[in-house]
């Protein structure tokens, strides 16, 4: 028998003093009313409510275990909310802003599918690797890093987009990322050049690279997402995917090899596995 369900009937008679009043309360009728508690008395083995004309009164057997009952009561809820709000807790996944969107997506949702709640906080690679050694967080990162002291997934290549300008007044090249790392930059400048596509490799937040390539003032816009053009580019710029093998944004997942709460390896471990599975598709 569900004991704590039967302890609240039992508690709803004992406070109003009458079987029907009681059942209207609890919204159930008094006939199953009254076989619970019946069996409640059963399981417990004592009387706990003198049965009269008017209602009901507690026994004294009933008024300790009225007593007894809203302490259990009591445990039995703080026991839950302890369960939930550590159930419920989500681990903060650190990850590179330049995530595609998709991947980012599947993380969250891989992870929920394994009971895990997961907030996706964008971070640049830099920062997310100081606050994944100081903090233990795990973080998706671009490399490369230096990956000291980390356990680190399998790379995990996104695929690259131009958007190039046909009558460019510049050979500045736009990165669509506000703070990209040194050693990424450096990376991705020289596959850049090996395609031809050459200049300046500046980061700058989208909405400015595109304004910038509308003008004419930069002459490609590099994205980890194929870029959403106005009409009015539509006979000036040219969108293509360049080849994975050639240049790439490459991912990984790491986290403190120290770290030992179960949630935040666990993360880490699904988005490694999110990663492995979003790049093999």
């Amino acid at each position: 028998m569900d004991l704590i369900r039967h302890l609240e009937l039992f508690e709803a008679v004992a406070s109003e003093g009458h079987f029907g009043r009681a059942a209207e309360r609890m919204g159930m009728a008094q006939p199953p009313m009254s076989q619970a508690i019946k069996r409640l008395e059963a399981e417990l083995g004592c009387v706990l409510l003198e049965r009269t004309s008017s209602g009901a009164v507690l026994t004294p057997a009933g008024a300790r275990v009225r007593e007894a009952a809203g302490r259990a009561r009591q445990a039995v809820a703080e026991v839950r909310a302890a369960a939930a709000d550590h159930a419920l807790a989500p681990v903060r996944l650190l990850v590179d802003p330049a995530l595609p969107g998709a991947w980012a997506a599947a993380i969250v949702r891989d992870a929920e599918a394994s009971g895990l709640a997961v907030d996706l906080e964008p971070v640049p690679t830099e920062g997310a690797l100081q606050r994944a050694r100081a903090a233990d967080l795990p973080a998706v990162v671009l490399a490369p890093f230096r990956a000291e002291g980390l356990r680190a997934s399998g790379a995990a290549p996104a695929l690259l987009w131009e958007a190039r300008h046909e009558a460019p007044r510049s050979r500045t090249t736009a990165l669509v990322h506000e703070k990209a790392s040194a050693a990424f930059l450096a990376r991705l400048a020289r596959e850049l050049r090996g395609l031809a596509v050459g200049g300046d490799l500046v980061p700058m937040p989208q909405a400015t690279a595109l304004g910038r390539l509308a003008a004419g003032r930069v002459h490609a816009v590099i994205s980890t997402e194929a870029p959403v053009l106005p009409e009015a580019l539509a006979g000036s710029v040219r969108v293509r995917s360049l080849p994975i093998d050639r240049a790439s944004a490459v991912f990984h997942a790491v986290l403190r090899r120290t770290a030992r709460d179960r949630a935040t390896v666990a993360v880490h471990a699904a988005a490694a596995a999110t990663l492995a599975r979003v790049h093999d598709a």
